[in-house]
């Protein structure tokens, strides 16, 4: 019999953790005032580019499979997260002009994404 057993350290490293670094990032938007909403939807959709281009040259490495695998699952969850950051920071946009409280909105909106970046990591 072989045992063979893959040596997951490199993707950890390598892929994993720049997946997260570029996810986390998103959170630093709100460090943009809501009144500037293109800035933020441009740094948001410059992160969401740079994800989707990392997903495809990392999967150019990868052997083709039929079924999602854990860093699939994971590069997925992560541009679903940059995306809905991005769609609420369109949002924002609009509210600012019209609500006295969205800055208090958008506080609130920044501690739930913040919850559940670090529940699922």
């Amino acid at each position: 019999t072989c045992c063979v057993a893959r040596r997951p350290g490199y993707f950890y490293w390598n892929v994993y953790l720049l997946i997260f670094l570029i996810t986390f990032i998103a959170l630093t938007v709100y460090g943009v005032a809501p009144e500037y909403p293109h800035s933020r939807l441009q740094i948001t959709c410059t992160l969401l580019l740079t994800s989707i281009m990392f997903r495809w040259s990392v999967s150019r490495l990868l052997p083709p499979v039929s079924y999602l695998t854990l860093l699939d699952k994971y590069t997925l969850i992560s541009l679903v997260f940059i995306s809905l950051n991005s769609i609420w920071h369109s949002i924002i946009g609009f509210l600012i002009r019209r609500m006295d409280i969205s800055k208090t909105i958008d506080y609130y909106v920044l501690i739930i994404f913040t919850i559940v970046f670090i529940v699922y990591h």
